[in-house]
Protein backbone atom coordinates (compact mmCIF):
# COMPACT_ATOMS: atom_id res chain seq x y z
CA UNK A 1 0.00 0.00 0.00
CA UNK A 2 2.90 2.32 0.75
CA UNK A 3 4.14 1.75 -2.80
CA UNK A 4 0.86 3.08 -4.19
CA UNK A 5 1.06 6.13 -1.93
CA UNK A 6 4.64 6.75 -3.05
CA UNK A 7 3.70 6.50 -6.73
CA UNK A 8 0.77 8.87 -6.20
CA UNK A 9 2.98 11.32 -4.33
CA UNK A 10 5.66 11.29 -7.03
CA UNK A 11 3.09 11.73 -9.79
CA UNK A 12 1.54 14.64 -7.94
CA UNK A 13 4.92 16.30 -7.37
CA UNK A 14 5.95 15.88 -11.01
CA UNK A 15 2.69 17.34 -12.28
CA UNK A 16 2.89 20.27 -9.85
CA UNK A 17 6.45 21.00 -10.94
CA UNK A 18 5.46 20.85 -14.61
CA UNK A 19 2.57 23.24 -13.97
CA UNK A 20 4.95 25.67 -12.21
CA UNK A 21 7.36 25.52 -15.14
CA UNK A 22 4.58 26.18 -17.66
CA UNK A 23 3.26 29.09 -15.59
CA UNK A 24 6.75 30.60 -15.28
CA UNK A 25 7.27 30.33 -19.03
CA UNK A 26 3.90 31.92 -19.69
CA UNK A 27 4.64 34.78 -17.31
CA UNK A 28 7.96 35.48 -19.03
CA UNK A 29 6.30 35.51 -22.45
CA UNK A 30 3.62 37.94 -21.28
CA UNK A 31 6.32 40.17 -19.77
CA UNK A 32 7.97 40.39 -23.19
CA UNK A 33 4.69 41.30 -24.87
CA UNK A 34 3.99 43.92 -22.19
CA UNK A 35 7.42 45.46 -22.80
CA UNK A 36 6.72 45.57 -26.56
CA UNK A 37 3.37 47.29 -25.95
CA UNK A 38 4.97 49.83 -23.62
CA UNK A 39 7.84 50.67 -25.96
CA UNK A 40 6.14 50.30 -29.35
CA UNK A 41 6.59 53.26 -31.63
CA UNK A 42 3.35 52.72 -33.52
CA UNK A 43 -0.21 51.73 -32.82
CA UNK A 44 0.13 48.94 -35.39
CA UNK A 45 2.91 47.27 -33.37
CA UNK A 46 0.87 47.64 -30.17
CA UNK A 47 -2.13 45.98 -31.83
CA UNK A 48 0.04 43.14 -33.14
CA UNK A 49 1.51 42.63 -29.65
CA UNK A 50 -1.97 42.60 -28.12
CA UNK A 51 -3.08 40.08 -30.75
CA UNK A 52 -0.10 37.93 -29.82
CA UNK A 53 -1.09 38.19 -26.15
CA UNK A 54 -4.62 37.02 -26.99
CA UNK A 55 -3.27 34.04 -28.94
CA UNK A 56 -0.90 33.20 -26.07
CA UNK A 57 -3.75 33.38 -23.59
CA UNK A 58 -5.79 30.99 -25.74
CA UNK A 59 -2.82 28.60 -25.96
CA UNK A 60 -2.29 28.84 -22.20
CA UNK A 61 -5.93 27.97 -21.56
CA UNK A 62 -5.60 24.94 -23.86
CA UNK A 63 -2.37 23.87 -22.13
CA UNK A 64 -3.90 24.22 -18.67
CA UNK A 65 -6.95 22.21 -19.74
CA UNK A 66 -4.70 19.44 -21.08
CA UNK A 67 -2.67 19.40 -17.86
CA UNK A 68 -5.88 19.19 -15.82
CA UNK A 69 -7.20 16.32 -17.96
CA UNK A 70 -3.87 14.52 -17.66
CA UNK A 71 -3.92 14.93 -13.89
CA UNK A 72 -7.46 13.53 -13.72
CA UNK A 73 -6.48 10.51 -15.81
CA UNK A 74 -3.37 9.86 -13.70
CA UNK A 75 -5.29 9.96 -10.44
CA UNK A 76 -8.00 7.75 -11.91
CA UNK A 77 -5.42 5.08 -12.78
CA UNK A 78 -3.77 5.38 -9.38
CA UNK A 79 -7.15 5.02 -7.66
CA UNK A 80 -7.98 1.91 -9.68
CA UNK A 81 -4.58 0.41 -8.82
CA UNK A 82 -5.16 1.09 -5.12
CA UNK A 83 -8.63 -0.50 -5.21
CA UNK A 84 -7.24 -3.56 -7.01
CA UNK A 85 -4.42 -3.78 -4.46
CA UNK A 86 -6.88 -3.59 -1.58
CA UNK A 87 -9.03 -6.26 -3.25
CA UNK A 88 -6.05 -8.56 -3.60
CA UNK A 89 -5.10 -8.03 0.04
CA UNK A 90 -8.67 -8.67 1.21
CA UNK A 91 -8.93 -11.75 -1.01
CA UNK A 92 -5.62 -13.10 0.23
CA UNK A 93 -6.62 -12.53 3.85
CA UNK A 94 -9.96 -14.28 3.32
CA UNK A 95 -8.26 -17.21 1.58
CA UNK A 96 -5.70 -17.50 4.38
CA UNK A 97 -8.47 -17.56 7.01
CA UNK A 98 -10.43 -20.17 5.04
CA UNK A 99 -7.38 -22.41 4.70
CA UNK A 100 -6.36 -22.03 8.33
CA UNK A 101 -9.81 -23.04 9.62
CA UNK A 102 -9.68 -26.39 7.80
Amino acid sequence: MDAFKTVASHASEAQAEFAKTVKSSQTSAFDVVLKIVQEAESEEIRLEALGAAERMNHQNNDTNAKISNSNNETYKYISVAIVIGLGLIAGGTAAAKALSSR
